[in-house]
């Protein structure tokens, strides 16, 4: 009942999360500014798709055990893993409805802002302007809006789940307790990434190595 199937999707969950660091690290100098809103798409789908398989998969482990442990007669209530995948199988196909209504609608484009003048180390004569790049769209707080707010959702469910049944000890669920710290810790370091990378969104640099790092302990 440990569901090894399911912990699988969670590796796969947190292969596409660490791949999604590798995307927030490029820039249009790796490619071309014609192609940076395609980078945009691609760490938007990645990270999204990574984040629910994985923490998708907990918290449906974690909902069986809930369901178990809150059910008295226990003989009948038997959860078995395919109703496990399906409940992964729908927080997927939200994420894909969100994300290609989204790029349907409202695709992203290359958004640009200039820095303070930077002296040049060569020549004094010469002054180096900085310029920031950022993934933007028309309407996109409303569709981060509503991503925050779905996901949100999920991870205070996810938490209550975890909360109801720390006290659970089933043999036949030996990672039952592993698996409610994890949503523990996936929640506070989700809510705190994307509060920084608000704060941080014009200080590129420590934005991409805070948010790597939280994105790679959540997933470690």
């Amino acid at each position: 009942m440990s569901s090894p199937y399911l912990n699988n999707i969670i590796v796969v969950g947190c292969m596409l999360t660490y791949t999604s660091v590798i995307l927030l690290g490029m820039d249009s100098g790796l490619s071309s500014e014609s192609n940076f809103p395609y980078i945009c798409a691609a760490r938007a789908w990645v990270l999204m798709s990574g984040f629910t398989l994985a923490f998708g998969s907990m918290f449906s482990k974690t909902w069986r055990v809930h369901a178990i442990f809150t059910n008295i007669k226990l003989n009948k209530k038997i959860i078995k893993d395919y109703k496990l995948f399906m409940v992964v199988g729908v927080l997927v196909m939200i994420d894909v409805i969100i994300l290609t209504t989204w790029q349907i609608i409202d695709p992203f484009y290359r958004e640009t802002s200039t820095g303070a003048p930077l002296p040049s180390p060569e020549n004094e004569d010469i002054e180096i302007i900085p310029e920031l790049e950022f993934c933007q769209s028309n309407n996109m707080t409303i569709f981060l809006g509503s991503i925050y707010a779905y996901k949100g959702l999920l991870m205070a469910f996810g938490c209550f789940l975890a909360w109801e049944t720390r006290h659970v000890s089933i043999p036949a669920l030996n990672d039952s307790k592993y698996i409610g710290m994890s949503v523990y810790n996936v929640v506070i370091m989700c809510v705190i990434g994307a509060a920084l990378s608000f704060v941080l969104r014009e200080q590129q640099d420590a934005a991409f190595i805070i948010i790597s790092i939280f994105i790679m302990f959540c997933s470690t």
